[in-house]
């Protein structure tokens, strides 16, 4: 259950990129968390900075850090991320120009190596296309997409019979 943040006046808090540091109910006292908010300000510069020293300000003014920390995690979850409005696809958010979908592709049989065969929808602002990773990068429109995919498709066929001839082999060992 949240604190009671009735003597909490509205905090300005700008999104940074800076990760949180968040009182937990073990160190909730004001000492311990502004103890903590000082070493991570002494490491911090910029918009980080300030916004530390805003979260410092408040837990002195009012001497409920917990009740302070639950009114920072509500404004931060209240500037979540904005769905993109152009495509239902593009997974930017915010105000931005380039769209974007999520990347499909093949996991390498190594995780220490990267995929394979990806592709994803992307719009510069010329119209949507796939890009498709086939040895290089093609912005492909849906004919063309359609054209790698039989390409693809006919070289699954063409590595099972090889897995075939590779069993066949290992069987008569």
């Amino acid at each position: 259950m949240m604190a009671q943040t009735a003597n909490i006046g509205p905090l300005d808090l700008t999104p940074t990129g800076h990760e949180a540091y968040i009182v937990s109910e073990a160190n909730s006292d004001v000492t311990n968390a502004l103890a903590k908010l000082g070493e991570f300000r002494k490491d911090s510069t910029g918009p980080g900075a300030e916004i530390l020293d805003i979260v410092a300000a408040e837990i002195r003014r009012t001497g409920d850090p917990t009740a302070v920390t639950d009114q920072v995690l509500t404004l931060m979850g209240n500037a979540a991320r904005t769905e993109c409005e152009t495509h239902t696809w593009c997974t930017g958010t915010g105000e931005h120009d380039a769209h974007m979908g999520a990347t499909i592709d093949i996991p390498a049989p190594d995780p220490q190596e990267k995929p394979y065969l990806g592709a994803y929808l992307i719009d510069l602002g010329g119209g949507a296309v796939a890009g498709l990773d086939a040895g290089t990068w093609q912005d492909l429109d849906s004919a063309g997409l359609r054209a790698e995919a039989a390409k693809i498709r006919a070289h699954c066929d063409r590595l099972d019979a090889l897995a075939d001839q590779l069993a066949a082999i290992e069987a008569s060992k």
